[in-house]
């Protein structure tokens, strides 16, 4: 199995849904300096390294994030990777047992997602909405002055697998099979 897709969204430089292809085998990164380079590894940390604190900062964000969105919702970082059966790997590989719960195509090649998500709680954004919506409009530093202040430290993070939308969550253990080295 290999990463075959990385999406990013909210985190540091990567904005709207970031995808990043991978291919089967070794793949190289290579990019002008502040292009992305440490922060797509650090993403790949968020999801594969089981020793990696998961707990983000405000400065995770990105700060492109428009006030607009601020103000509808609560900012989130969301990191998906998608992985796929490599073209010589056996019917039963040790790879397809580690993911069998992550699977998101059954037919070959298997496809499998892993999610990491950083957000506020449900049952505190009627709280953020009300101290949003006190902060005088274009006051985008503001918008985030209050997140870092009153909300950041009760945001939360979860490992989903197989399809998000369905909010499964990773068994901590599983991620010990992946070697992952930076």
């Amino acid at each position: 199995m290999y990463i075959s897709e990385i999406r990013i969204s909210n985190f540091r430089c990567f904005l709207d849904e970031t995808a990043i292809q991978f291919n089967d085998g070794i793949n190289v990164i290579i990019g002008h300096n502040n292009s992305g380079k440490s922060n797509l590894l650090k993403a790949l940390s968020l999801l594969f390294n089981p020793n990696e604190s998961k707990k983000l900062t405000i400065d995770d964000f990105n700060k492109r994030i428009t006030e607009a969105q601020i103000r509808s919702s609560p900012p989130k970082i969301v990191i998906t990777a998608v992985l796929k059966e490599s073209k010589d790997e056996s019917l039963y590989s040790d790879d397809l047992v580690v993911v069998s719960t992550w699977l998101t195509k059954l037919e070959k090649p298997y496809e499998a997602k892993l999610t990491y998500e950083f957000y506020l709680p449900e049952s505190d954004h009627a709280a953020y909405f009300e101290m949003i919506a006190k902060i005088e409009s274009g006051k985008v530093d503001e918008c985030w002055k209050v997140l870092k202040e009153d909300f950041i430290r009760k945001y939360t993070h979860k490992l989903f697998v197989g399809d998000p939308a369905y909010k499964t969550i990773s068994d901590p253990g599983i991620l010990q099979y992946f070697d992952f080295q930076f």
